[in-house]
C-alpha cells in the first residue's frame, strides 16, 4: 500500500474536528476537507477557528473547505435568497488567510423541477454569483470546486465553466451523487467535464440512498472509474466522504490498494 496522507483529504465537519477528532487527525497525519456550515460561521468563537488552523499548520497537514450548501442557491430567482447564498460563501472565503485551504467546495444547486421554466434567468444569476465569488478571492490561488448533486446531465455545469474561463473555477465530481441522480454514465461526464475536473468526492452506495458508505462496500465500480480517469490522463485531487469513522479507515485501505497513479 502507498501513503495517501497528502494525496487524499478526509471530510469532517468543523465541530466534530474541534470537539472529537483533532487528536486522532494529528496522530495519524490526516489531511482534511473541513465542513463549514451556518452554525460554525455564525456561532464559532474566532479563537477556536484560529487554534484549529494553527494546530493543523504546526503539524504540516493540508486542509480544504466544504462551504455551506443547505437551503442555498447561487442562481436563485428570489434576490434575497441569492444574496444570503452569496454571503455564506463570502464568510468562508474570509477564512482563507487563517486556514490556507487547498480548495473550497460549493454547490451549483440546480434542480430542474425548480428552474427549468426559468433557465435563462437562473443561469444569468449563477454567472453573476460565481463571478463575484472569484473576485472575492483577490488573487488567492484557491480554486472553487463546484460539486454535482441532483444534476441529471452535465450540461449546466459545462455552461458555467465555459462562461467563466477562470482556472480557479473547477469541477468536483461526486461519484456517489452521480450514481444516484445522473442519467448519463460517468464516461459522458468525464468526456464533457474532464477539462475542468479538479476534485473527486468519493463514497459508496447501492444506487438507492445517499448512504456515504466505505469505498468498496456498495455497488460503484471504483477500479473501473479510476482506469477511465487514467486513460484520459486525468489526476484530480481526492476527498473521501464516508459517514462513519470505521468506514473512513476502510476507504483509506481500499484507496491505498486501488490508487491508480504513482
Amino acid at each position: 500500500m502507498i501513503d495517501l496522507s497528502k494525496a487524499v483529504h478526509v471530510s469532517v465537519p468543523f465541530f466534530m474536528l474541534r470537539d472529537q477528532y483533532l487528536p486522532l487527525v494529528l496522530e495519524n497525519r490526516i489531511s482534511l476537507e473541513i465542513g463549514l456550515d451556518a452554525q460554525v460561521l455564525d456561532t464559532c468563537p474566532p479563537g477556536d477557528l484560529r487554534r484549529i488552523a494553527g494546530e493543523l499548520q504546526a503539524a504540516d497537514l493540508n486542509c480544504s473547505f466544504h462551504a455551506p450548501f443547505l437551503d442555498l442557491s447561487p442562481g436563485a430567482i428570489d434576490p434575497r435568497i441569492r444574496q444570503i447564498s452569496r454571503e455564506r460563501l463570502e464568510q468562508v472565503l474570509e477564512l482563507i488567510p487563517v486556514f490556507q485551504p487547498r480548495w473550497v467546495v460549493c454547490h451549483l444547486a440546480y434542480e430542474a423541477r425548480h428552474y427549468q421554466d426559468d433557465l435563462e434567468r437562473w443561469q444569468g444569476n449563477c454567472l453573476d454569483t460565481f463571478s463575484g465569488w472569484l473576485n472575492c478571492l483577490q488573487g488567492a490561488d484557491v480554486p472553487l470546486m463546484v460539486e454535482n448533486v441532483y444534476e441529471k446531465e452535465p450540461d449546466h455545469l459545462v455552461a458555467l465553466f465555459r462562461a467563466i474561463p477562470d482556472p480557479r473555477l473547477r469541477f468536483c465530481l461526486d461519484v456517489g451523487h452521480h450514481r444516484l441522480y445522473a442519467r448519463s454514465d460517468l464516461q459522458v461526464w468525464i468526456d464533457q467535464l474532464g477539462p475542468y475536473l479538479g476534485l473527486l468526492h468519493l463514497h459508496d452506495n447501492y444506487g438507492q440512498m445517499d448512504d456515504h458508505l466505505a469505498l468498496g462496500s456498495g455497488t460503484i465500480d471504483f477500479p473501473a472509474f479510476f482506469e477511465l480517469l487514467k486513460s484520459r490522463g486525468l489526476r484530480p485531487r481526492i476527498t473521501i466522504e464516508p459517514h462513519q469513522e470505521d468506514w473512513v479507515r476502510e476507504s483509506l485501505v481500499f484507496l491505498a490498494n486501488h490508487y491508480p497513479w504513482p
